[in-house]
């Protein structure tokens, strides 16, 4: 990503030096409709909002190790750890607490995550989550910890 960002850096410096550059060969050239970096001032904006876009792209997905460190507890800390070499997903019955009591747009929240949503009181939620959908569950704002509940 840093070598992205440096990329795109000197992109958009060399595009910033480009009207000189551009004064100077139409001076010397003999057709003044078209400068040979009109071109090149067109592929490096192109250039620099392709990158721009694929280092956001790449940068704003949940790092699942801190994740797992800061909002599971032991049990479900382990219990990934199974279930990360298993060819299917597994149900995993769960406990969340919210930084604040769970309101509808937090339901829908759960819900497009992938948390099917059992009971709700106050900021605590029970659900029953797919071994998939658990990094997703947990990187949601709101959430604070996951735990493991046994069925």
């Amino acid at each position: 990503m840093l070598l992205c960002l440096q990329f795109a850096f000197l992109s958009v410096r060399a595009y910033i030096h480009l009207p000189k550059l551009d004064s100077q060969l139409r001076y010397f050239s003999h057709w003044n409709q078209f400068s040979p970096l009109d071109f090149y001032k067109e592929v490096t904006v192109k250039t620099i909002v392709s990158i721009m876009l694929m280092c956001i792209l790449l940068g704003c997905g949940p790092d699942r190790a801190l994740i797992s460190d800061t909002k599971f507890d032991m049990g479900l800390r382990k219990k990934m750890e199974e279930v990360a070499n298993a060819e299917q997903p597994v149900d995993l019955l769960v406990q969340g607490k919210c930084s604040a009591e769970i309101n509808g747009l937090m339901r829908e929240g759960l819900i497009d995550a992938g948390a099917n949503v059992q009971m709700m009181k106050g900021d605590v939620f029970k659900a029953r989550v797919s071994s998939d959908s658990v990094f997703d569950v947990a990187g949601l704002e709101f959430v604070v910890q996951l735990e493991l509940l046994k069925e």
